[in-house]
């Protein structure tokens, strides 16, 4: 084992130091160098006499220093006698030949008089080092610079010690020389502690000749504070004396490092987008199963009873269908931040009696108990978007429904308090059931988006692996947060936490009674249907004939611009445009139609019938000149509220 004294290293330059050939003593005073002692030594080394030296430079020794090291060493000088510390220069001297040699200077000082400070010098020959250093120099220039770390470091009793690093070696590891010093010597003391067996046992399998070479990837603590990845490729040598060292190279692996974590992610969510669509096509295919089916049956049934209840699933199956294609596109709009919310004042009791119609009829199917125990301030009403605050919890209390069996129990627990800034409200919801629970595995990915639980004893409960997904996205859009607390066959709580605006009760106006609708006002009147698609127009065209309303049809804007220009004033009570066609798109079309010179133009009601559902898609559409907005599917109860609201 060698000792720690067999990596001591003694410099050449430390050597010729303490092993002086010539000494001089000299005086200075002001900017005058004058010699006041020369050893032979001194001569010797210089190739000269002391006669010939004094015919070169007489009594100011500067004049046989090269004019351009004069400068330096009288600034040296000086400053060492105001710093009051020894001189230690290297500077080129004239020799004996004519030529110059390099010498190095180590002096200490005493003041001789107000003016004048002695200097008592060692000269020594450092020529032929200097031009040995001069190849070195190439050699540590091409260290310095070439793109990446570069160390050498040997081990005594399993400690690492370097001995050389190039400043590759610290941009590398995205540290400073003077922070990496607080981690000692060792580079051991640098890596990340989960790290440091794997980079152990790479240097032992070296060490032992398992291999010739070595490569660790490992992670270290920047002086940024963040994790950075580095790789090593390392090999061991020895020296003259046979003490081992390892010469390492270093490569900054964060990149690298990044993309395959990247490719991970990609990976597994390719597979689980993978897994989804292959559920997808299942719950697309049964709802439209269903469709066709009952399509096809209800064609042939002479029996009404049996027609309307072919016509029934083929309803539900349609709003299946239609509840997945908006989970999808909701998502979608989540994960592009395109989610806007449209705060208003949402009253505990409006908000029961909502739930009380979407999810007690589902809970009487099965028999199951659903309670609502919602304490909340009634002098100030929180703000929220309605639509979705009402899917959050419609989706939750569905899942509590549908995973809980039959005579099970579901609750819906609330409780709030306005902060005394009187401007928010903070709101803990529990929505606990007495169903099948939630695994622990699961739990840990339950809100990710495509994921869902494998049920094989259950598996007609599993929905698309959206609705959690959505539900958190959500409640994170709207400053809240989701939490579950589940064993199996202990049923679920999920716990949900919210703080939102809320205003004074008081300041809300009280909402005016709802009207009755009626239609009697659609009967007789003409409408314009624009779509580019006969079936769209087919549909609506019934829809409308059924309330007494006379209608015509435009297969594209231009088609309805043409029409409009050509009937009297007045003679259309509504138009219902679409909006992506060809030739001309609804906008456009109302856009023009509103420019027409006739009385009109400008009046009468043109909506919206389209697919472009988001509160973007209707705006758009309002500053166009729209006056309303209806998303297919239609529902023909919402149409013919619209129309009426608009036909008097």
């Amino acid at each position: 084992m060698k000792s720690q004294a067999d990596y001591e290293k003694v410099s050449p330059e430390q050597i010729l130091s303490n092993l002086p050939t010539g000494i001089v003593v000299y005086d200075l005073t002001g900017d005058v160098v004058t010699a006041a002692y020369m050893g032979d030594g001194y001569y010797q080394m210089l190739g000269t006499t002391r006669e010939e030296r004094v015919k070169v430079q007489g009594d100011n020794v500067m004049q046989a220093v090269h004019p351009e090291d004069a400068p330096g060493l009288l600034a040296e000088a000086q400053a060492s006698v105001r710093e009051k510390r020894m001189v230690d220069y290297r500077y080129r001297i004239l020799t004996g030949k004519g030529d110059y040699i390099w010498v190095g200077l180590r002096a200490n000082h005493i003041p001789l008089n107000a003016r004048t400070e002695r200097f008592f010098a060692v000269f020594y020959d450092i020529d032929m080092l200097v031009q040995e250093k001069d190849h070195g120099s190439v050699l540590t220039a091409i260290l310095g610079n070439i793109p990446g770390g570069v160390a050498v470091f040997s081990e005594i009793n399993g400690c690492f010690h370097n001995q050389y690093a190039n400043d590759g070696l610290y941009e590398i590891h995205h540290g400073s020389p003077k922070y990496w010093l607080l981690y000692d010597s060792d580079p051991l003391n640098w890596l990340y502690k989960d790290d440091i067996n794997v980079f152990k046992a790479e240097f032992m399998a070296v060490e032992r000749g398992l291999k010739p070479r070595g490569t660790v990837t490992y992670r270290v603590t920047g002086e940024d504070g963040k994790l950075h990845w580095v790789r090593m490729d390392f090999r061991r040598a020895y020296n003259l004396r046979q003490v081992q060292y390892y010469y390492a190279s270093f490569v900054d692996m964060d990149e690298e490092m990044a993309a395959i974590a990247a490719m991970r992610t990609a990976t597994a969510a390719n597979k689980a987008k993978t897994e989804f669509l292959s559920r997808m096509s299942h719950d697309i295919r049964t709802p439209l199963n269903g469709i066709i089916g009952m399509t096809y049956l209800a064609k042939d049934q002479a029996n009404p009873a049996k027609t309307n209840e072919c016509l029934q699933k083929i309803d539900t199956s349609s709003k299946f269908l239609l509840g997945l294609v908006n989970d999808i596109l909701d998502l979608t709009r989540i994960e592009s931040n395109r989610l806007d919310l449209h705060l208003e004042p949402y009253t505990a009791q409006e908000f029961i009696s909502y739930m009380n119609a979407v999810i007690r009829p589902l809970c009487a199917e099965k028999g199951q108990q659903l309670t609502f125990d919602i304490h909340v301030p009634s002098d100030y009403y929180i703000l929220q978007d309605k639509l979705y605050i009402n899917r959050i919890v419609f989706n939750l209390l569905s899942n509590a429904v549908k995973y809980t069996p039959e005579g099970g129990k579901i609750s819906y627990v609330v409780s709030a308090h306005v902060l005394p800034d009187k401007k928010k409200m903070a709101m803990h919801v529990e929505i606990t059931d007495t169903g099948i629970g939630i695994s622990d595995s699961f739990q840990k990915v339950m809100f990710d988006s495509f994921t869902q639980e494998n049920r094989d004893d259950n598996s007609q409960t599993n929905g698309h692996g959206l609705g959690l997904s959505i539900v958190k996205k959500m409640l994170e859009a709207m400053n809240g947060t989701i939490a579950v607390r589940s064993k199996p066959g202990c049923g679920t709580t999920f716990i949900l936490d919210l703080l939102n605006d809320c205003v004074p009760a008081a300041a809300v106006k009280a909402q005016a009674p709802r009207e009755t609708v009626t239609f009697a006002s659609l009967r007789g009147k003409h409408i314009l249907v624009c779509d580019d698609h006969p079936l769209n127009r087919q549909i609506l065209a019934a829809l409308l004939v059924k309330q007494g309303m006379v209608v015509d049809t435009a297969e594209d804007g231009q088609h309805a611009l043409d029409t409009i220009e050509v009937v009297p004033v007045d003679h259309y009570a509504a138009i219902l445009m679409d909006v992506r066609m060809p030739v001309m798109d609804g906008l456009t079309a109302t856009a023009m139609i509103r420019a027409l010179p006739r009385p009109d133009a400008a009046t009468v009601p043109i909506i919206a019938v389209t697919a472009n559902a988001y509160a973007e898609d209707i705006k758009e559409c309002l500053e166009a000149g729209m006056n309303d907005h209806l998303s297919k599917p239609i529902e023909p109860q919402k149409l013919y509220s619209t129309l009426a609201k608009y036909i008097k």
